[in-house]
């Protein structure tokens, strides 16, 4: 079908117009339109949590993407203004992160998930801007969990934890340009967990089987999976995960873990199951 020009409903909203093709098309499940954006106009919010979103073809210009817009993008700039009339960066330290990142056609995917894991997903920068200019210009690539940004800002208060805490501080490390205190990281997600040190990048599901192994020297891009030529690696880093988990997992999880398919391109010769990781769900 082929819609003309003339005749289409059009809206204008401030420094944006667009034409609604999807009603003169007779679309009724999706939305079709085009949108003219002038410098600093957006074309949406995002609704993932509405169970929709857009896929946005670039007719003509450059576009920038910001994630999480609707929750601090947009305002951020006039948060730190506000504070700094308020005179508060003189005495704050501001971190600014996320809790993930997501993948915008990152090897043929578009959305966030645990398996298999990636780059895109799961390197997750954090900002320190210190009050007295420490540290600005740097950059620091020691491996932080983010229970670790708690330790920190009991550090910068100069207050101490009243109880243990996994969390530990890295300022530090960071300034110093030093190694931190963690030698690996491990991530959780649903049924699955990824282990990262400073060689390697292993992924599976939380019973081991399924797994991914990637030589971050020879292979930074985490494009070739070598779960098979390294058993004993995968054995290593599925340890390190399962020690950090205390021993185990949930019951729950180790059920839907089961059902879980493996992702294409894993390991199906390797299972890097060390002994039994189930644990009662109650003392999780």
């Amino acid at each position: 079908m082929i819609v003309r020009r003339a005749g289409l409903r059009r809206k204008q909203e401030g420094n944006r117009e667009w034409l609604y093709y999807s009603d003169t098309g007779g679309l009724t499940h999706y939305g079709a339109y085009v949108d003219t954006l002038q410098p600093g106009a957006r074309s949406s919010d995002p609704h993932w949590h509405e169970k929709e979103d857009e896929f946005i073809y670039v007719l003509a210009g450059e576009v920038t993407v910001i994630e999480d817009a609707a929750c601090i993008g947009d305002s951020f700039p006039g948060f730190v203004e506000t504070m700094r009339a308020l005179g508060l960066l003189e005495n704050t330290v501001l971190m600014v992160t996320n809790d993930h990142g997501h993948n915008i056609g990152d090897r043929q995917f578009l959305g966030k998930r645990g398996y298999p894991s990636g780059r895109a997903v799961f390197d997750v920068p954090l900002l320190i801007r210190h009050p007295q200019g420490q540290g600005a210009g740097k950059r620091s690539d020691v491996f932080l969990q983010h229970t670790d940004m708690a330790a920190q800002i009991l550090e910068f208060a100069g207050a101490a934890p009243q109880k243990p805490m996994d969390g530990r501080a890295f300022w530090g490390s960071a300034l110093n340009a030093g190694d931190g205190d963690r030698d690996h990281v491990t991530v959780a997600w649903g049924s699955a967990i990824t282990v990262i040190d400073s060689g390697w990048w292993f992924n599976a599901k939380i019973d081991g089987s399924g797994p991914f192994l990637y030589d971050l020297a020879a292979d930074p891009e985490l494009t070739r999976n070598v779960a098979d030529e390294h058993p004993d690696e995968c054995k290593r880093l599925f340890g390190l995960g399962v020690a950090d988990a205390e021993g185990g997992f949930p019951d729950y999880l180790m059920d839907i873990c089961k059902r879980q398919a493996d992702a294409p391109g894993c390991s199906r010769g390797q299972d890097a199951n060390a002994g039994a990781h189930a644990r009662n769900s109650n003392t999780a």
